[in-house]
């Protein structure tokens, strides 16, 4: 996406529309390439959740940003987990966290936080220049100005004109060698700059993903991802607790089983024939659907 955006912005084009696989499917029509990536993710998406939403998609990266930083998120639970983990068979995106006890050794991880943050500026300089010696090495296959040049060039090494439709189009036109090689010099300088900001971009995503894994807080319940979790509300269709909410479930509200709030072991689970394991029981093999009829 950052690529894609560096070269919208340079004048290159939108790679992210000439590219996605889905365009040629809406419009009906398109190169057999695009085509063909589109039914493949289709067919895909039998199997996976929404691929290409997820993994691929640009706008699908800057949905995930902003619900990062949603002020409010869906909760699994209305009170307390009980860690039946039905959520986690529910969720189609594989978004559910389970919960992550606290580091046993709060000094090593108070470094390897210290550690991640002073690597923060590494991580942005080197993916900077990183972005910048591709934006100059890719300059001739990206920008058109650039490209157009270099088929000059390629036409007076052989000794031939008019090898390709540019080079006969800017024949045509009128225009000088001189303006033609200055404009690529500015295209191929402006394209580095915007590759170099892209590639310091990436870097500051990695490195804040690195200090966000190196400051993961404790978590006492199972939680939905707020980058990956879609809000399909499956995961809350099948909780148990939403169901004592609801009233289709006799128990108490707050935490049924009071060792999860202390370091001690939980009792055994209901015998087979409980209320509890008959709802275990029900929400594994009815849809969410029926769950919520």
């Amino acid at each position: 996406m950052a690529g894609a955006a560096a070269l919208a912005v340079v004048g290159a084009g939108y790679w992210i529309c000439r590219y996605d696989p889905f365009v040629g499917l809406f419009r009906r029509h398109g190169p057999a390439g695009m085509i063909a990536t589109g039914l493949v993710m289709l067919g895909i998406g039998a199997f996976v959740a929404r691929p290409y939403c997820r993994f691929l998609c640009p706008y699908g990266v800057l949905l995930s940003w902003c619900s990062r930083l949603s002020w409010r998120h869906l909760t699994i639970t209305p009170d307390e987990c009980v860690h039946c983990r039905l959520c986690e068979t529910a969720c189609p995106f594989d978004a559910i966290r389970e919960p992550m006890p606290p580091p046993a050794d709060r000094h090593r991880a108070r470094r390897a936080l210290a550690w991640a943050l002073i690597t923060v500026p590494v991580w942005i300089a080197v993916a900077a220049m990183s972005g910048r010696w591709l934006g100059m090495a890719l300059a001739p296959r990206l920008h058109p100005d650039v490209a157009l040049v270099a088929e000059l060039r390629a036409e007076e090494a052989v000794g031939r004109a008019d090898l390709t439709w540019e080079a006969r189009v800017f024949r045509a036109s009128g225009q000088s060698r001189e303006r033609a090689d200055e404009a690529a010099v500015v295209a191929a300088r402006r394209l580095a700059t915007s590759w170099a900001w892209a590639g310091g971009m990436v870097g500051l995503v990695a490195a804040v993903r690195i200090v966000a894994a190196a400051r993961r807080p404790a978590e006492r319940d199972h939680v939905a991802d707020r980058g990956d979790c879609l809000s399909c509300g499956r995961c809350f269709a099948h909780c148990p607790r939403e169901y004592v909410r609801l009233g289709r479930l006799a128990g108490p509200m707050g935490n049924p089983w009071p060792c999860l709030r202390r370091a001690v072991p939980c009792p055994p689970l209901s015998p087979p024939h409980s209320t509890g394991w008959r709802l275990v029981r029900v929400l594994s093999v009815r849809s969410p659907a029926a769950c919520w009829r």
